[in-house]
């Protein structure tokens, strides 16, 4: 089965949540940019949310500027993390309906149990009987994979994930053990398994080709990511091509559905864990074959299932 998902160039007309946009003056922008994400400070934290929020805006602002010039092939915009710095909120870890809905990973660093939930889900729905696609438990994860080398909220990796499920004898539902976005004691229940696997597939590091070729005939891969960088936190639309992404800092993990092209320029379709209103309905279009930008083919790996009976 096919995991190509076509973004149309429309997606590239998405609104910006902008001063010259909305008409607002910036102290109330400031107002309803608190109102629009659930944000409420008081006295000097709300000062100094604002600063930084400002000065994020204005960053985004310059970026469109020269992004209508030409400049860029992608745009941003303002979003939950506006009133962050990015070293806030990153902490290092490195459609046919195989691909489960967008979720929020929330102020906890695990992206990596993200990434394995949905190259897992997305095999368990094209291989396992009854071919179904079944949500599965990041929280299952972050609780009980530590033994394994991961550190929960405080981040973890995709590879020894996998080992955690192999040994366990699978990863409960998301149903029957709901994300928490924080630490918690592991409750794994045997009796609410949503899926197994047998073993984990490591591509060729660096080698986008084995990717594509393995994307278009298997379905998704995990991925790690250099993210740590504000274009890449406010990234709106368009395809992601920064050259200060690059494959030797990696400090996150997604998870890479299809593939595609936009007025030539190649890309891949990068599922994310910041949630739908965060770049194109919770995907970025990274470059494609661009001297593997953000390092998204030198970790890359998918799980092999154990179907059950």
């Amino acid at each position: 089965m096919k995991t190509i998902i076509d973004f149309t160039c429309s997606a590239l007309l998405l609104a910006e949540y902008f001063g010259h946009v909305t008409g607002l003056p910036p102290t109330d922008e400031w107002e309803k940019f608190k109102v629009d994400y659930g944000k409420v400070y008081e006295g000097t934290e709300d000062v100094k949310r604002h600063q930084i929020w400002k000065a994020n805006v204005k960053f985004i602002n310059q970026h469109n500027r020269e992004a209508n010039k030409g400049r860029h092939s992608y745009r941003l915009g303002v979003n939950a993390f506006a009133d962050m710095e990015v070293t806030n909120w990153t902490v290092t870890d490195a459609d046919n309906g195989s691909s489960h809905y967008v979720l929020l990973q929330g102020m906890c660093a695990s992206p990596w149990a993200f990434a394995v939930t949905g190259a897992t889900e997305a095999r368990n729905a094209i291989y396992c009987p009854p071919h179904k696609l079944v949500s599965l438990s990041e929280q299952n994860l972050v609780d009980c994979s530590n033994k394994y080398g991961n550190f929960g909220c405080e981040g973890g990796l995709v590879d020894q994930a996998y080992g955690y499920i192999i040994n366990n004898g699978g990863i409960d539902t998301e149903a029957s053990y709901p994300y928490e976005a924080r630490n918690d004691k592991c409750r794994f229940n045997p009796g609410t398994v949503g899926a197994d696997i047998r073993g984990c597939v490591d591509l060729p590091k660096g080698n986008e080709t084995a990717m594509q070729i393995v994307v278009f005939t298997n379905g998704p891969v995990a991925v790690g990511l250099h993210a740590d960088l504000n274009s890449f936190t406010f990234y709106k639309s368009g395809v992601y091509d920064d050259p200060l992404c690059t494959p030797d800092e990696l400090d996150h993990a997604a998870l890479v559905v299809g593939y595609g092209m936009i007025d030539g320029k190649k890309y891949w379709i990068v599922k994310n864990s910041y949630g739908e209103s965060w770049g194109e309905r919770g995907y970025i279009l990274i470059a494609r074959d661009h001297g593997n930008r953000c390092g998204i083919s030198n970790y890359a790996s998918y799980p092999e299932m154990l179907c059950q009976s």
